[in-house]
């Protein structure tokens, strides 16, 4: 009798652990199967991170395209740009080809047109109304608006070899999320500037659509 409830119960143990098993595999916290081509994945119980940036904007532009400046200095030529929000902040990623990026005299200027009507805005161009122009050389950057107010964003210039990167906050902008931009460069040396050598998208083509609304839920 003794051995007899002894098998009952590890047989009433073994089945108990198997139900849990199973009812574990029902609720797919664990990936039964998954190794022999079962439907569940192995991904386990592990937290959901939050989606910081789901919207991105690539921009290129041909290589050589750039007019050559009339002062003693190479033509800065335009090669991509790439925007996105992150963190609060327009975040706009400036390259150049070929070497062609010199901290010390190139100016990148760029064209935002916020709320998408060419009829508004401080400067009319290329199909855009521009309600803010973004100034940058070297680590020095300026956010001119259509309202006359400017602010100083050189604390959020970040240089690199070939261009810069610069997180414009949402706030300095009006917390716009969705606009219409060109980006457009020229070279300075001392007190003079050339005129605009290259444009990004060129002249003849329509301005880029940022569209961040799904960046923050």
């Amino acid at each position: 009798m003794t051995r007899y409830k002894e098998l009952l119960q590890a047989f009433c143990l073994t089945t108990g652990v198997m139900a849990v098993i199973a009812a574990v595999c029902v609720l797919g916290t664990i990936g039964c199967g998954a190794a022999e081509g079962g439907g569940v994945t192995a991904t386990g119980p592990f937290p959901i991170e939050p989606v910081v940036n789901t919207a991105m904007l690539d921009i290129t532009d041909g290589d050589g395209d750039a007019l050559q400046s009339s002062l003693s200095v190479s033509a800065p030529d335009l090669a991509s740009a790439r925007v996105s929000l992150q963190n609060g902040a327009l975040r706009v990623e400036v390259s150049y080809h070929r070497r062609s990026f010199d901290a010390a005299t190139t100016v990148t200027m760029l064209d935002l047109d916020t709320d998408r009507d060419m009829l508004t805005g401080f400067l009319h161009e290329l199909g855009l109304g521009v309600d803010y122009e973004l100034r940058v050389r070297g680590e020095r950057a300026v956010l001119a608006g259509s309202d006359g107010s400017r602010r100083d964003l050189s604390s959020f210039v970040e240089l690199e070899v070939s261009g810069f990167v610069i997180s414009v906050p949402l706030d300095a902008i009006r917390s716009v999320r969705t606009l219409n931009l060109r980006a457009k460069t020229m070279a300075t040396l001392n007190s003079e500037s050339s005129v605009i050598l290259d444009y990004m998208p060129d002249a003849g083509m329509p301005a880029a659509h940022f569209n961040g609304t799904r960046a923050f839920r």
